[in-house]
């Protein structure tokens, strides 16, 4: 991971692309769509929601919640939380907990129900293998999911959810495609 600045922004280098970005000057601004879209979807839960994230970056999303939302941030990468403290102005807060694990190993064993699972995760490559497949979302207890799906050669992938009834999307066009979804009740049947 490299820590690269251009044009006032500050942006972590993960692979091949940016892995999360800060306006330098001003902390406050959300540089990424898909981080915008979430921290929007967050903020319009109701009081003490419960909210998943899978990938947690540069902890942009973590920073402009609520205090009264519920978060719990699951990064595979030990150092990254002190990072995003360090490099991105990431303050932690009480009513976010993070934990170091695996994604796919956590959403197998966590039982607690869910108003909101964000799934933001990147290998340094492409979004693992795992998080394409339906079987890694039938382990999530919540009705309400949003994927960024990320792909560097500027085609949104096609990823193999099974049936999803009541979806609904947006694409956003940046330099590469960012893709967020809200599931609705999720049926894993055929």
């Amino acid at each position: 991971m490299d820590i690269v600045e251009i044009e006032g922004i500050r942006y972590l280098r993960h692979g091949a692309a940016s892995q999360g970005a800060m306006v330098i000057n001003d902390k406050s601004k959300i540089v990424s769509p898909f981080c915008m879209l979430s921290v929007n979807a967050i903020n319009s839960l109701p009081r003490d929601s419960r909210v998943l994230m899978l990938g947690g970056g540069t902890f942009t999303i973590p920073q402009h919640i609520r205090d009264d939302i519920n978060m719990l941030v699951v990064e595979i990468i030990p150092e990254m939380e002190n990072i995003a403290i360090e490099q991105f102005g990431w303050k932690p807060k009480e009513n976010v907990l993070t934990v170091v694990a695996d994604a796919q190993e956590f959403v197998s064993d966590y039982d607690q129900e869910l108003d909101l699972v964000i799934v933001d995760l990147w290998d340094g490559e492409r979004v693992p293998e795992f998080a394409k497949e339906k079987e890694f979302y039938g382990h999530m207890r919540t009705n309400h999911v949003m994927i960024n799906e990320f792909s560097s050669d500027n085609t949104a992938p096609y990823f193999n959810y099974g049936k999803w009834d009541k979806a609904d999307g947006i694409m956003i066009k940046s330099d590469h495609y960012w893709v967020a979804r809200s599931l609705r009740n999720v049926s894993m049947a055929n």
